[in-house]
């Protein structure tokens, strides 16, 4: 037989098997996560006292479609406790062709004073890719300071409440009567005046040697020279 071939397509089918059409092929990339996700990255002196987290959101994907993804946008949610995730669209500058993979990496902040358990999440499109858990620790530095500032206003009202009564107070006759000293104008032109020496007082000589100075018995004030006490004679006085 020498005639032309010719192709169609004919559906084949199977008894008792239900029969589906292939799904149509819309060119399009499809991305998934080759290896584990990680937070890489760390908390500057900074955060301790409030600022905002952050890390970066690092992972590996390959395209498994069959067109090149280009610039692809991606969906970051950070969600604390069990609260719904709030997402936030970052995209990543490059071409991924397909069967090929990429590694990219992604920023993810929190708010300012977060501390506590959260969980992140990656999405493209309407899937899922990864989810990573990441814990915050207490900025510290927020709690010293307001522990200072509760300390630090009251004795500040305290020392400024003082001040105010010191000054409004009336005074009482003998602080008003009682003139104010003024300060002496030529205290420093006097203290630069050079000192005036004393002549030194004349030596007088040397006693005699074989002088006796008179010594002199003070009698007591109760008794007179004839009668004072003695060995041979007791006193009598203070007896009546």
């Amino acid at each position: 037989v020498t005639a032309d071939q010719s192709v169609a397509d004919a559906a084949f089918v199977v008894a008792g098997h239900p029969v589906a059409a292939l799904p149509k092929q819309d060119g399009a990339g499809k991305l998934a996560v080759l290896a584990t996700t990680r937070l890489e990255g760390d908390s500057g002196i900074l955060t301790w006292f409030g600022a905002p987290p952050s890390r970066r959101l690092v992972l590996t994907v390959g395209n498994l479609g069959s067109a090149p993804v280009k610039d692809p946008v991606f969906q970051v949610g950070t969600a604390h406790g069990v609260y719904a995730p709030q997402w936030e669209e970052r995209q990543w500058r490059g071409t991924i062709e397909p069967g090929r993979k990429a590694r990219i990496e992604l920023p993810v902040e929190l708010t300012a004073g977060a501390h506590g358990d959260y969980q992140v999440s990656l999405k493209y499109g309407t899937k899922v890719l990864a989810e990573q858990p990441w814990g915050v620790g207490r900025p510290w530095g927020v709690t010293l300071f307001w522990l200072l500032l509760c300390l630090v206003v009251p004795a500040a009202v305290f020392r400024i409440g003082m001040a105010v009564v010191d000054k409004v107070r009336p005074r009482s006759a003998h602080a008003a009567a009682r003139p104010r000293r003024r300060p002496d104008r030529f205290a420093g032109v006097t203290a630069r005046l050079p000192k005036l020496r004393r002549p030194p007082a004349p030596s007088e000589g040397p006693a005699p040697a074989g002088g006796t100075g008179s010594t002199t018995t003070a009698a007591l004030p109760w008794f007179t020279p004839d009668s004072a006490p003695s060995e041979h004679r007791p006193t009598t006085k203070g007896h009546s």
